[in-house]
């Protein structure tokens, strides 16, 4: 029989939104935008707010007709409305502190719902333990918003066979916000999910539920379509490159079985500790696997694994989606492990996450006091010029976050889920500590704004045309942000009718020459960049 966990009590669900606020707010604010993503998307969000055309996606004056765009209206609006109080890159980035908190909320709908009343604050904590999904939900990352609309598309499904109106309508609002979200991905991952209450429950197989659930994909469409009827009436030339590029995207499913292999090793570390609890639930329910609450999730993350190794890209990425089934499958068996492999698991948890909050802690303090000064030494020498600066409002949140820590160790109170609350707490402390004490340093070397600044004392006065050639997409949209710059991306320096030229090149040995004809003007790098060199270059008739 199954164990149903306990009904949190009143403190508990207090204690367990306090943690998924610190854990969501953590990194939210207090940093620049950073390279790939943080900056790339913002760099989004940031065009459509000075072109004042909120439609469809902008990057640097041109239109993105390929990109869904329901993610950068709400970064945008969320701009808009605290940038008063707040710089206008932390303003964008509170869009992910809200579709975080949405995916959080739908994955404890989704467990209560599949387990039982107190199954919902576990599921919460085996995803905030995530390893893969702890940089990404700080991040300016549509694929957040479609892991909340995949939840909340299982939430809807899993209620579907004994509420079919009210099943439906979650389910098909979910499909529709993650279509708006992610595009034609969003379609291929969630629509045919809707087969899934007739697969895994007889009551899901009654009359009213099928009929519900063919509904679900067609009414999921029609409602992210309205969107695009709107968008054909507002600009038929845009609707038409926007067509184009989202049936695009079902022309380029192809299955790998190389990808699937690599997709399953990543999830190795990216889902634990949900993938091994998840492996422990289906050997000790093997003989239930029928039920609804192993079926469900286990049906969905067949498909959405399918269809990560269908999909063209990056792993991380599009293993992304899997994490919230794996979520929901280990929730039963992580308050039903035996004693040795509960104890093991919190164990490593204490182990592992004191000895990173321990180097936290003495590598802020090399940095900040000298002592121990190899240490010091090498910080300074990882980021040359470095010199920190300690606000002690950070200082005191990782201090009290540190306390909570140890008095969790020392006197937290036993739970047959204790490791996977170690988890969760251990994972949000290791993340508010390099979030705080360590944030000086990790801005200094990965902001681009010294450089930009830079950058823009070199340019001369008289101006001209400025391509970028070998730019890379955060980079563009990092120069425009901080200083302004905006460039125009070439294919070769000897493209004409540019005046001056910005030269990326990635690599230790990297020597960018555009050839005869220019003459150097600048060139810069972040401080500890290897990889990253940037010169700029004036045309100059041989």
């Amino acid at each position: 029989m199954p164990v149903e966990p306990e009904r949190t009590p009143v403190a508990g669900v207090a204690a367990l939104i306090a943690l998924c606020a610190v854990y969501l707010l953590a990194g939210a604010i207090g940093h620049d935008p950073w390279k790939p993503d943080d900056a790339l998307h913002f760099g989004i969000v940031y065009s459509m707010l000075e072109s004042g055309r909120p439609w469809m996606p902008q990057f640097m004056g041109e239109t993105l007709p390929g990109t869904p765009p329901l993610y950068y209206w709400v970064a945008a609006a969320s701009a808009r409305l605290f940038g008063w109080v707040l710089p206008v890159h932390d303003a964008a980035r509170i869009a992910a502190v809200a579709f975080g908190a949405l995916l959080l909320s739908g994955i404890g709908a989704c467990a209560r719902a599949l387990d039982g009343a107190g199954s919902g604050a576990l599921g919460v904590l085996v995803a905030i333990g995530c390893i893969g999904l702890v940089a990404p939900i700080h991040d300016l990352q549509p694929a957040i918003a479609l892991l909340a609309a995949c939840a909340f598309t299982l939430y809807g499904l899993i209620r579907l066979p004994a509420q079919p109106l009210a099943g439906a309508l979650i389910a098909a609002v979910s499909i529709a916000l993650g279509t708006l979200a992610q595009g034609a991905q969003a379609i291929v991952q969630l629509a045919p999910l809707a087969a899934v209450p007739a697969f895994t429950s007889a009551e899901g197989r009654r009359p009213a539920a099928l009929v519900a659930a063919a509904l679900v994909p067609i009414a999921g469409a029609g409602l992210a379509a309205a969107w695009s009827i709107a968008l054909a009436a507002a600009d038929p030339a845009l609707f038409a490159a926007w067509r184009t590029a989202f049936t695009d995207e079902f022309a380029h499913l192809e299955f790998s079985p190389r990808r699937l292999g690599a997709i399953l090793s990543l999830l190795g570390w990216f889902g634990w500790p949900a993938a091994p609890l998840a492996l422990w639930t289906l050997w000790r329910r093997r003989r239930s696997a029928g039920d609804a609450a192993i079926a469900a999730p286990l049906a969905a993350a067949a498909w959405l694994l399918l269809v990560a190794a269908s999909i063209d890209v990056p792993r991380t990425e599009s293993a992304l989606p899997l994490l919230v089934p794996l979520v929901l499958l280990a929730v039963p068996g992580a308050t039903t492990l035996r004693r040795g492999a509960a104890n093991a698991l919190d164990w490593f948890a204490v182990m592992t996450f004191t000895l990173f909050a321990g180097l936290a802690w003495l590598g802020w303090v090399a940095m900040s006091f000298g002592v121990p000064a190899r240490l010091a030494l090498r910080a300074v020498k990882l980021e040359p010029g470095f010199v920190m600066t300690n606000a002690p409002f950070w200082v005191i949140a990782a201090g009290l976050m540190s306390a909570t820590w140890l008095w969790q160790i020392a006197a937290g109170p036993r739970h047959p889920a204790r490791a996977t609350l170690r988890w969760a707490l251990g994972m949000t402390t290791i993340w508010v500590l390099f979030m705080t004490l360590w944030l000086p340093w990790i801005e200094y070397g990965k902001s681009y704004r010294p450089l930009a600044a830079s950058l823009a004392r070199a340019l001369p006065p008289a101006g001209g045309r400025l391509c970028g050639y070998n730019l890379g997409a955060a980079q563009r949209a990092s120069l425009d942000y901080f200083a302004g710059i905006r460039t125009r991306a070439v294919a070769s320096p000897a493209q004409p009718g540019c005046a001056l030229l910005l030269m990326q090149a990635a690599g230790r040995n990297a020597d960018p020459s555009p050839g005869t004809g220019w003459r150097k003007l600048w060139e810069g790098r972040r401080p500890g960049d290897r990889r990253e060199l940037f010169r700029l270059f004036v045309w100059e008739r041989p």
